[in-house]
C-alpha cells in the first residue's frame, strides 16, 4: 500500500474513534491542506486500473492460446 493511502486510513479511523466536531473541525482544515486522502484515492484508482488492464491482457491471452 502507499504510503499516502496507508497516512489518510489512519486518520479516518482516527476520526472514527474520537468524534469531538471542535476537533474534526480542525483536521478538516488540515486535510483540505494537505489532501492526503485524495491522493491515497487517486493511487488506489491507478493501481485498480493497471491491475485490471494485466489482467484482461494476461486473460485474453490465455483464452487465444486454448483456443
Amino acid at each position: 500500500m502507499s504510503q499516502s493511502f496507508i497516512t489518510g486510513m489512519k486518520k479516518g479511523m482516527d476520526i472514527v474513534a474520537n468524534p469531538s466536531p471542535e476537533r474534526l473541525q480542525k483536521l478538516r482544515e488540515n486535510l483540505s491542506k494537505q489532501d492526503m486522502v485524495a491522493e491515497a484515492w487517486m493511487a488506489t484508482g491507478r493501481q485498480l486500473t493497471q491491475a485490471m488492464n494485466y489482467y484482461q491482457k494476461t486473460n485474453s491471452a490465455y483464452t487465444l492460446k486454448r483456443k
